[in-house]
């Protein structure tokens, strides 16, 4: 939405969809399919990501020159392995039904949609997680001016579950994750 309301009309309202997607988006993809199946089925995120990962090996996109499909493959078993090893213990009373619930609620007449990636425990809060990959760190200051955690945080709160905190888990794109 900050970048391109329009956009974000198009792709959350109206359900449309992109018909060429770049490596970037689909990498995020691939790993958000396998942080759901981790969080919704207890699956291992590493096979379901290698699996997503490998049916894309003769699309037909732009691989960059770093970013080959042979390196954006090790980089995401790469960091869903230390995912699952260093954070995912800080998670507990992960409902499957609260994994992208659809989330909504009318504002002046408009109903507002959301996707939530997470909403569970995490170090004993109540949290809304998003889920995102990137080359670097978000700035602080993004994150706190951040309109799409707050109008998670809005649509969690309108619809009875109660939010203690909200954050970003930046799952970053580097050689060593």
């Amino acid at each position: 939405y900050d970048s391109c309301p329009r956009a974000y009309q198009h792709y959350y309202v109206e359900g449309w969809r992109p018909i060429a997607k770049r490596p970037p988006l689909l990498f995020g993809e691939a790993v958000d399919r396998a942080l759901t199946a981790l969080f919704q089925r207890d699956a291992d995120p590493v096979a379901v990501f290698a699996e997503a990962w490998e049916a894309l090996k003769d699309v037909p996109v732009p691989w960059g020159k770093r970013h080959t499909w042979e390196a954006l493959r090790d980089i995401g078993h790469g960091v869903l392995a230390r995912y699952v090893a260093e954070e995912r213990p800080r998670f507990s009373e992960v409902r499957p039904e609260c994994v992208q619930r659809p989330l909504s609620a009318d504002v002046a007449g408009t109903t507002v949609i959301g996707y939530p990636d997470l909403y569970a425990h995490v170090d004993g809060l109540r949290t809304l997680v998003d889920f995102k990959t990137a080359q670097a760190s978000y700035d602080p200051e993004e994150v706190r001016l951040n309109e799409q955690l707050t109008a998670y945080w809005w649509l969690l709160e309108a619809n009875g579950l109660p939010v203690d905190r909200v954050a970003f888990c930046v799952l970053l794109k580097l050689k060593e994750p």
